[in-house]
C-alpha cells in the first residue's frame, strides 16, 4: 500500500467534490437569474422599476447561495486536506518508531548532502566577489 499515493488521492477528490459543488451552485444561480429575466413581459421591462427589482433581487438570492457553496466547498477542502496531512504525520511517526536507526542515517545524510550544496555554492560565490 502506497500511503503517500493514497493520501494525495484522497485529498484531491475532495478539492474536485469541493470544485464539483461550486460549480453546480454557478449553474443554477445562473438559471435562477435567467428565468425571472425569461419571465418579464414587455411591459414590466418598459416600467421603471420593474425589471431592476426583479433582477436584484434574483441577482442577491443567487449571489448568496453561491457564496455559501464556495464557503462550504473551501471547508470540506480543507477537511480532506487536513485529514490527509493528519494520515502523513501518523505514517511518518510509525515509519519512525518502527526503524528509528534508518530514519536517523537518512536525516543524517540528508543533512550531509544539504551541508554539502550549500557549502559549495557559498566557495563559488566567494570566489566571484574576489
Amino acid at each position: 500500500m502506497n500511503t503517500s499515493t493514497d493520501h494525495s488521492d484522497e485529498t484531491s477528490h475532495g478539492t474536485a467534490r469541493a470544485a464539483r459543488d461550486i460549480s453546480h451552485a454557478a449553474a443554477e444561480a445562473v438559471e435562477s437569474i435567467a428565468e425571472p429575466l425569461g419571465d418579464l413581459t414587455s411591459q414590466q421591462v418598459e416600467q421603471d422599476g420593474g425589471i431592476s427589482g426583479t433582477v436584484r433581487k434574483a441577482v442577491k438570492e443567487q449571489t448568496e447561495r453561491l457564496g455559501q457553496a464556495a464557503k462550504n466547498g473551501a471547508k470540506n477542502a480543507y477537511r480532506a486536506a487536513k485529514k490527509a496531512g493528519e494520515r502523513w504525520e501518523e505514517a511518518a511517526q510509525t515509519t519512525i518508531r518502527r526503524t528509528p536507526i534508518t530514519t536517523v542515517l537518512a536525516a543524517i545524510g540528508v543533512g550531509i548532502i544539504l551541508g554539502y550544496i550549500l557549502g559549495h555554492s557559498h566557495s563559488h560565490e566567494s570566489r566571484r566577489g574576489r
